[in-house]
């Protein structure tokens, strides 16, 4: 299951040692978000990239509790809560997980798509069959099917929010 490209959203919470997310779908674009931001117990809210998704930052697990158990009251309508689990960092350089491109040790950059030593873009996309970076299967290295981050992933959903 390929879960798309990873926007960055960046969110102002005030707990930054333990991040409680929420996530709520099928809200239109144009929907003004400083109606969420009036909600106690949010701190934040942002659209995930174009998406019909918004993600919350909630002050505690206790809010978001509270959200998941009984939704979100926006304008008379009850709005359904759940968890926002985000895919852990990667690095774009080498194209591995637990570290970002600005700590990475390899002198040389790795292909997305087929590992290979050059840099796949929009306009030049890799035409080679896909293979990971990190486990040398038949998929890119942000698949699913990585076994071990299908396990970073499985993992949060376990512990949720916790980085």
């Amino acid at each position: 299951m390929w879960l798309g490209p990873v926007f960055p959203t960046l969110l102002n919470c005030e707990n930054e040692i333990q991040k409680y997310f929420g996530l709520i779908k099928g809200i239109e674009s144009d929907f003004e978000l400083a109606l969420f931001k009036e909600i106690p117990g949010i701190t934040d809210a942002t659209h995930l990239g174009n998406s019909n998704s918004l993600k919350f930052c909630f002050t505690d697990a206790r809010s978001l509790d509270h959200a998941l158990k009984r939704s979100i009251q926006i304008e008379y309508k009850l709005i359904r809560v759940s968890v926002f689990h985000d895919l852990p960092r990667r690095c774009n350089k080498c194209r591995s997980p637990n570290h970002q491109h600005v700590a990475c040790e390899s002198s040389s950059p790795k292909c997305s798509r087929c590992t290979g030593p050059h840099k796949a873009t929009r306009d030049s996309p890799c035409q080679i069959q896909p293979k990971c970076t990190n486990c040398d299967g038949s998929h890119v290295f942000y698949s699913l099917r990585y076994p071990i981050l299908r396990d970073i992933v499985n993992s949060r959903k376990k512990t949720p929010n916790l980085e």
